[in-house]
């Protein structure tokens, strides 16, 4: 139950900051991350240290690669790290997926809305195709006027509501 606490109250602080700011703060991260680690080595020892670094790891190697081609910010980096820590990696990666899910179809209906999705499927065409036939491999070189930018935690929300309600992953 408190690990539930825990997580609930990182996924609201930043929700409202990161809409507010667009900002996932340091302090919150790392109390998660501190606080997850904790709750769960000193009841559980080496073996519940262990479950709380597995779901750290988890967390923050995916999205770093995900950052690392500026599809996330460095917050989100360290929320789903302290997400790990708190609720471990079965919880993490399922809740990462549905935040993924729901970023692509809310990216789908910005797109839509901003009546470019046939202009972006066009050039992602002609993209691949200068890959694939022409063999540039700059093609998806990715620049900051290819995505559509909004805050994660849009996504990550629902998604955590989704990870609870589904079933029992970690409560």
């Amino acid at each position: 139950m408190l690990e539930l606490t825990m997580a609930s109250g990182l996924i609201a602080a930043s929700f409202i900051t990161d809409l507010k700011n667009a900002k996932i703060y340091n302090r919150f991260t790392v109390a998660g991350t501190a606080g997850g680690l904790l709750v769960h080595s000193l009841p559980g020892g080496w073996e519940g240290f262990l479950f709380s670094f597995a779901g750290l790891a988890a967390g923050f190697v995916i999205m770093l690669l995900l950052y690392a081609f500026r599809a996330v910010g460095a917050g989100d980096v360290k929320l789903f790290a302290a997400l790990g820590a708190i609720a471990g990696m079965p919880f993490v990666l399922t809740c990462m997926a549905y935040s993924l899910l729901f970023a692509f179809v809310i990216g789908i209906g910005f797109f839509l809305a901003k009546r470019v999705l046939l202009t972006k499927a066009k050039e992602a065409a002609f993209r691949f195709f200068d890959l694939l036939f022409l063999g540039n491999r700059r093609a998806f070189r990715f620049t900051g006027n290819d995505l559509t930018r909004f805050p994660f935690m849009l996504a990550v929300a629902p998604a955590f509501a989704v990870t609870l309600v589904e079933g029992g992953i970690w409560l």
